[in-house]
């Protein structure tokens, strides 16, 4: 892993966006290196094998950062009889991570959303137009590369 400021950058991040859309960014050495989304529920994608298999390997990614989900009191009624897909994806990702002792770190939406704002992402020349659920997969990874605590 490389040093940054006494800080050891992970040599493999991946973050996701879980849900029916589900972003992803993977950063190698605290760099993005890939990004994307995908249409999970409509189009049946196995994700786990989207994210955990690249070139037929398993990667060996040092963490997993995803986006909690929280069901807040003013949303309670468009939860109703919903199946909360996003919830459904978290918990298949860190079944599999698990299996793997990959460690997964769950950050709430705002946490990420409220530094890495779009000006930033802007400015950094990460923007991915067109592409918001990658987008906040890139926030969570910069975010945790940033603060997070390893």
């Amino acid at each position: 892993m490389a040093k940054q400021k006494g800080r050891k950058i992970p040599e493999h991040v991946l973050s996701v966006d879980p849900g029916e859309t589900t972003g992803f960014a993977i950063f190698r050495k605290g760099k993005l290196e890939t990004y994307g989304q995908l249409e999970v529920k409509k189009k049946k994608i196995n994700i786990l094998e989207v994210l955990v298999i690249n070139n037929s390997s398993v990667i060996n990614y040092n963490y997993v950062i995803i986006e909690d989900y929280k069901v807040y009191p003013t949303k309670l009624k468009e939860h109703i009889l919903s199946g909360i897909f996003p919830v459904k994806v978290i918990g298949a990702l860190e079944y599999i991570f698990s299996l793997h002792n990959i460690p997964v770190v769950l950050q709430m939406a705002d946490t990420a959303k409220s530094f890495v704002t779009d000006d930033k992402l802007k400015e950094w020349g990460m923007w991915i137009k067109g592409q918001e659920h990658a987008r906040d997969a890139i926030r969570h990874g910069v975010y945790w590369l940033l603060f997070g605590r390893r």
